[in-house]
């Protein structure tokens, strides 16, 4: 009850960006926790979420890629998560469905752009080719809410000012 209304519903429409068995990885606790919350509100007990700021820990990452169903190599209980990474795991586990979200951005998001297919508020990772506009029309012409969006800057809770306009700014690809 204290989270502001922005972020709830920013949460709810990155899941609507998702396969009920998609394996998102999210960039800290401002995106991770509004996400898990929204699981449990929704009973999107499929999807799997993984921070990447949780993972600096060997001991974390062994025990969120176990939960998430994830063969993680040796070498790779360790190594910090880049673009190798996502690419060494989706070819250890083909068939699972790898999305990152887009609050990761940057040059995480830019060193990957190839290989990720915008599907609302996370991409998916796929070396082949995905017709993602499907997902798209479907996402958010149909899924997401949309009436919030840009009126955090309106807001007079704080949170709103200072985090979720900006968490707004990622609706523009999908949008476009």
């Amino acid at each position: 009850g204290d989270a502001p209304l922005s972020t709830e519903t920013y949460a709810y429409n990155v899941l609507q960006s998702l396969p009920k068995d998609a394996i998102l990885f999210t960039n800290g606790e401002m995106d991770t926790y509004p996400l898990i919350y929204q699981m449990q509100e929704n009973g999107s007990a499929g999807i799997k979420v993984i921070s990447i700021a949780f993972c600096a820990r060997e001991e974390n990452r062994v025990a969120l890629f176990r939960n998430a169903g994830l063969i993680l190599s040796e070498n790779d209980k360790s190594s910090i998560i880049d673009t190798d990474f996502i690419a060494r795991l989706a070819e250890a586990n083909p068939g699972k469905k790898i999305y990152i979200a887009s609050t990761c951005g940057g040059d995480f998001l830019e060193s990957m752009k190839w290989q990720l297919h915008c599907t609302g508020l996370a991409f998916r990772y796929s070396t082949a080719p995905v017709d993602h506009l499907v997902f798209l029309r479907n996402n958010v012409g149909t899924k997401m809410k949309l009436d919030g969006v840009g009126k955090a800057v309106k807001s007079t809770h704080r949170f709103d000012l200072n985090t979720a306009s900006k968490l707004e700014m990622n609706y523009y690809l999908p949008l476009l």
